[in-house]
Order: C-alpha cells, then sequence, then structure tokens
C-alpha cells in the first residue's frame, strides 16, 4: 500500500480500468497480480489516515469479512 495505491488479494479480478473502492477510497484497477489485483487510488492518500479509510467494520455492517491488502513491498505499481 502506497499513497498512490495497493495490491488487493482476491478471488475474483476485474478488468483493468474498472473503477471501484478499496474501502472509501474510490480507485481503478490497472494490473492484475496471481492473487488477486493492483489499484491506483483517483486521489493521492494521506499516509497517516490511510489505514483509517481503507479498514472499515464490514462486520458491522452485515457484510462479512473485509477484503485483504497484500503488503505493499516498494515496487512501483505503475512498473515505472
Amino acid at each position: 500500500m502506497s499513497a498512490s495505491g495497493a495490491a488487493v488479494s482476491a478471488d475474483i479480478v476485474p478488468d483493468i480500468g474498472t473503477p471501484l473502492a478499496v474501502g472509501k477510497v474510490v480507485s481503478r484497477v490497472i494490473r492484475r497480480l496471481d492473487d488477486g489485483f493492483a489499484v491506483r487510488f483517483n486521489e493521492l492518500q494521506n499516509l497517516d489516515r490511510l489505514e483509517q479509510v481503507i479498514l472499515h467494520n464490514w462486520n458491522a455492517e452485515g457484510v462479512g469479512a473485509a477484503p485483504i491488502l497484500l503488503p505493499w513491498r516498494g515496487e512501483d505499481l505503475l512498473g515505472t
């Protein structure tokens, strides 16, 4: 995870370019990964608050488990 994007572990992988939200952060799928996909946030995020806006009490809303984020390893998600 970085200020500009995150890797998401998922069984279903949306098409590249698909808009979606990671927690409450609006983003777009930019890459498929072996066990999920990478997204670029529409706006740079404040790293001090990023965990708060991504993590959410999904069980309180009765929707089950939260999505699992892969640890960001410092790679540029854009491949540049």
